[in-house]
């Protein structure tokens, strides 16, 4: 087997059968082998023994692999030097949270199949093109990981030579942020996923309650015992100390899903992704996040809820002009309803913020859909 291929991939389609059609990769880089775990220790002694470990991905199904892991262990310990190689987790069920982590923790991968285990032929090319471009993000990741490793190594190696462990030291500070930014985005639509979110609120809310505090303190004011928090509040003025948060949810998603698939809904997310990211809504300043399913969320820094509905209909109104296509190439559309709330100084977590955009967006399905309401607003 030619052992300067750049990468290899192993497809075990046990369990798998239904969708072999997707699984072809066109890359004379590649090496691409794809057969029933029976065949693959035959074919993987075939490979050069020297190889490392962030060349080889084995995509296999996440069912399968439950009942097969020890399987598979005893023939790659008998081959390699690396029990395990990077694994891509294929699945058409629901993982619970725990399950999910334990897989990207372990630094592997995961793919979800559509649930019906039938592709049509209409959608079989977009289904198949989405695991090319996932395959490339693996690769990367994987090619960032070796880099780092061989650099570690190298600065052992060389210890004696300081220019050169200088280098490399910051070689590894550029690797380690890379992996640090993968770590924080969501793959299909390119923006900040749940994690990194969350991390980014935190800073927030800090910001926040340091300004507020500053105010507070302040040499002029802090010896006057008259001053109450509806004082400190009106001295705040429209933004200091305020920022505000945008939950936003792509009305009637499932009908997407269920109409045109799974595979033309995942356009509708990476489009509305793109729009987030060109900046025509939101400033560059403001923080924007894929919350989770069709779920968006938005940080709007130094922004009362009053203004934060600004950029939210512009956002609605917006999003409504533009054209989705699906597998046919005929045009639909969709509209966004949106929930607002404003950060309180007196909150305990930073989910009592979202707990109230969350209401505000209910608020907005309940009363029609495609409309934005501000909590502070409707409910107080």
């Amino acid at each position: 087997m030619n052992s300067n291929k750049e990468k290899y991939i192993f497809i075990l389609n046990n369990l798998l059968e239904s969708y072999s059609e997707i699984f072809t990769i066109n890359d004379n880089s590649t090496f691409f082998w794809i057969g029933s775990l029976e065949q693959f220790h035959f074919i993987l002694e075939k490979v050069e023994k020297t190889i490392s470990r962030e060349k080889i991905l084995l995509v296999v199904n996440k069912e399968f692999i439950d009942n097969s892991l020890n399987e598979i262990i005893k023939i790659f310990s008998s081959l390699f030097k690396f029990p395990l190689p990077y694994i891509l987790y294929i699945t058409n069920q629901n993982l619970d949270k725990k399950e999910e982590e334990i897989i990207i923790k372990g630094g592997n991968f995961l793919f979800f199949l559509p649930k019906d285990n039938i592709l049509s032929q209409s959608n079989i090319s977009s289904f198949k093109k989405n695991f090319e471009i996932y395959i490339d993000f693996v690769f990367q990741h994987l090619l960032t990981i070796e880099r780092l490793n061989f650099y570690i190594v190298d600065s052992f190696q060389t210890i004696i030579d300081s220019a050169l462990i200088e280098k490399q030291k910051k070689e590894i500070e550029k690797l380690n942020k890379e992996i640090l930014e993968m770590s924080k985005i969501d793959y299909l639509t390119n923006i900040l996923n749940r994690r990194a979110f969350f991390d980014a609120l935190k800073t927030e809310i800090n910001r926040t309650i340091r300004d507020f505090e500053r105010l507070k303190h302040d040499k002029a004011l802090k010896d006057d015992p008259n001053i109450t928090i509806e004082d400190f509040e009106k001295i705040l003025g429209e933004h200091y100390g305020r920022f505000s948060c945008i939950l936003i949810d792509i009305d009637f998603f499932k009908k997407i899903n269920d109409k045109h698939g799974h595979l033309i809904g995942d356009q509708v997310l990476k489009k509305l992704g793109e729009i987030f990211k060109n900046k025509k809504i939101f400033r560059e300043q403001d923080i924007v996040a894929r919350y989770g399913g069709e779920e968006f969320i938005v940080i709007l820094p130094e922004t009362n809820s009053t203004h934060a509905k600004i950029p939210a209909e512009r956002l609605r109104e917006y999003i409504k002009k533009v054209d989705f296509y699906d597998d046919k190439n005929n045009v639909f559309h969709i509209t966004l309803s949106m929930g607002i709330s404003e950060f309180n100084i007196n909150d305990i977590s930073e989910e009592d913020l979202i707990k109230r955009a969350d209401e505000a967006l209910y608020f907005a399905k309940e009363k029609g859909r495609d409309r934005v309401i501000v909590y502070e607003e409707t409910f107080q």
